[in-house]
């Protein structure tokens, strides 16, 4: 394997090469030599890309090529080298041209060159391109300038009308007026106070406002004032009086100020009616005398308060908007077992829990942000600290106060310790109730069961009994048998009834869409009503969202009670619905014989009927069933009826969507 041949070094340059190539390479400024005839004599990279001139273009021209023709018609080439060679340097910002015959902006340096022995050689000159930088700078004393003027005529506009509004809002009558005695601007106490309206003053001589006695010489006073303008009052020692426009004088005093405008020297006149001004010291006087009783009322007002805090009974705190106690009651004391002097002064953070307080400040900025009255702990476990360091749970009422202070929160604090002892002493009664209601539902339901063996024993020993007497058994005697079979029949209905209604609200059943239509033609088909009876439902039957087995026995013990109790052979029973405040209203109507309004509560108690035992077969339970299924499902049972006039209708509301 062979090795390249090593390239010998090139040799150093000298110094003077050295720097005309350093000179050569700047491409930030043109670097370039003039004769002493002004010719260009060499060009460098920054002159090319400045001037779009190659080297080979432009050495042996003169430099004059750079100007624009105005700037050669006033020969100032020739003179830029002048002043450079008397000067010994010549620095400008000037118009330059580039080859393309586009104009810039140059800042150019020109210096002469000698040689060893003092000869004049020619120029060396360096330009540098500042178009952009100019333009910037242009444009940044531009934007300071604009801004500057429109801030300074923003505070010009800003002082002008604020000094209007001052003097608009002025509670005494102000008149400007210029060095002609002219009046350039009133305010609304002016218009009052002479009665003239603004217009008819604006533009008009300032003695139109003096009296009759004073216009002749009034100019003169002003003109005596003028020259030693300073801000005096004048009415103290004098007596000055104004003119209305209907003639009347009254008795004033005038405050001069002078004001320097962009109009010239102006006087702002500043007019008190002394007659106002005494009845105002008069009110004043008693509005002295008043906030003196206001005072006094305020510190009885307070004091009250005081007293009406002290004696509550419960724990009473006033909290500034920084969190520190300002007062504290008794029972504040009581309840957390400081001193009130151990707790007033300090940061509330004292009475919360150790682990509330890192967030407690947090929590008090979040309640000034939307500071209304509201309670606390009702649904948040919310506890205090007491000074030995237990807590104990407590519900927190919280009003805002405006103070002279500024904003104050009253916390009333309500030591819950006993409430939730109670509570939780009713949630155990309450599940012992519901576990002896467990209990006694069971109970009954067992006790109907069992006792239904007996019963159908005793009816079997009955049937027997008529069986083996039949032939030899009077008719008295065969009637009581009977009785007794009815009535151990009637006692398992009220058995059956027993069970059903303590069942009613264990059976869960999912709500479904139900077609109200359909289910009543269900129920008509398996009750069988007898010939001559109707059932028919009223209306568009609505489909709903709804437990279907409630809802059935509901409808069914209502359609089989108003045909089993119909007083005649024939009836129609209609059953309608409507959609009323957010339940499904349903009405079940028939055309019987009625039920008197004393009843209408009656009918709906277990085991009551209105009828006689031996006259109907009915357990007087269904009813009771049907009110405990409704309400049990939040919605409500009642029955309409007046006799003479024929006819019952029930009526319950249903609600949609829930489950059992």
């Amino acid at each position: 394997m062979t090795r390249p041949l090593a390239l010998p070094p090139e040799p150093p340059l000298r110094p003077a090469a050295l720097l005309h190539h350093f000179v050569y390479s700047v491409v930030d400024y043109a670097l370039y030599m003039l004769d002493v005839d002004s010719v260009i004599a060499n060009w460098s990279l920054g002159a090319e890309r400045i001037k779009g001139y190659r080297a080979e273009d432009i050495v042996g021209r003169n430099f004059s090529i750079f100007f624009t023709d105005e700037d050669c018609a006033l020969e100032l080439p020739a003179m830029a080298l002048a002043s450079a060679l008397r000067t010994g340097h010549h620095e400008c910002d000037a118009i330059r041209m580039r080859r393309d015959g586009s104009r810039f902006l140059a800042h150019v340096v020109i210096n002469p060159t000698y040689d060893e022995i003092g000869r004049h050689l020619g120029f060396a000159k360096i330009m540098r391109d500042i178009t952009e930088e100019h333009a910037l700078q242009q444009r940044s004393r531009e934007e300071t300038t604009v801004t500057a003027e429109r801030e300074r005529s923003a505070e010009r506009a800003m002082l002008e009308e604020r000094c209007r509004r001052m003097v608009e809002a002025a509670p005494n009558a102000m008149v400007l007026v210029n060095k002609t005695g002219v009046i350039e601007m009133v305010n609304r106490q002016a218009e009052l106070r002479f009665g003239y309206p603004r217009t008819e003053m604006l533009g008009q001589s300032v003695d139109m406002l003096v009296p009759d006695a004073v216009r002749p010489h009034h100019a003169a006073l002003r003109g005596g004032f003028l020259p030693h303008a300073e801000t005096r009052p004048m009415g103290k020692d004098a007596d000055l009086h104004g003119r209305r426009k209907d003639g009347t004088v009254f008795p004033v005093e005038i405050g001069l100020n002078t004001i320097q405008t962009e109009d010239g020297l102006m006087v702002l006149a500043a007019v008190v009616d002394i007659t106002e001004r005494r009845q105002a010291e008069a009110v004043r006087r008693q509005q002295a005398v008043d906030l003196a009783r206001s005072n006094a009322g305020r510190a009885m007002l307070e004091e009250r308060c005081r007293r009406i805090v002290e004696a509550a009974p419960s724990a009473m705190v006033v909290v500034n908007e920084t969190g520190v106690i300002e007062m504290a009651n008794r029972m504040a004391e009581v309840r957390f077992g400081y001193l009130r002097a151990e707790m007033v002064g300090f940061n509330v953070d004292m009475l919360v829990p150790d682990a509330v307080r890192p967030r407690h400040a947090a929590l008090r900025a979040g309640f000034a942000a939307n500071a209304v009255s509201r309670p606390m702990g009702k649904d948040a476990a919310l506890h205090g600290r007491r000074r030995d360091g237990s807590i104990f749970p407590v519900e927190i009422g919280l009003n805002t106060i405006e103070t002279d202070g500024g904003m104050m929160v009253l916390a009333a604090i309500v030591d819950i310790t006993e409430r939730r002892q109670a509570e939780t002493a009713r949630l155990r009664q309450t599940q012992e109730l519901a576990r002896s209601n467990a209990d006694l539902q069971e109970f009954a339901y067992i006790t109907s069961h069992d006792l239904k063996a007996p019963l159908r024993a005793v009816s079997l020993l009955a049937d027997w009994i008529t069986e083996d007497i039949q032939g030899s058994a009077s008719v008295a005697t065969l009637d009581n048998l009977g009785l007794m079979r009815q009535r151990v029949a009637r006692m398992g209905m009220l058995l059956d009834g027993l069970q059903s209604y303590t069942r009613v609200g264990h059976l869960l059943a999912p709500a479904e869409l139900v077609d109200i239509g359909a289910l009543i033609a269900e129920i008509v088909d398996s009750l069988a009503p007898p010939t001559g009876f109707s059932v028919r439902f009223e209306g568009a039957a609505p489909v709903i969202n709804s437990p279907r087995p409630p809802l059935e026995h509901v409808l069914q013990n209502l359609i089989s009670n108003a045909i089993k109790h119909h007083d005649r052979l024939r009836g129609e029973v209609i059953v309608s619905a409507r959609e009323h405040d957010g339940m499904i209203e349903f009405r079940v109507r028939d055309d019987g014989a009625g039920i008197a309004p004393e009843f209408h509560k009656r009918i709906f108690t277990i085991f009551q009927t209105l009828k006689t035992r031996d006259e109907t077969e009915a357990s007087g339970v269904g009813l009771s069933i049907v009110q405990k299924t409704v309400e049990r499902l939040g919605g409500r049972v009642w029955v309409e009826s007046e006799p003479p006039r024929r006819g019952t209708c029930f009526i319950f509301t249903w609600p949609e969507g829930s489950e059992c």
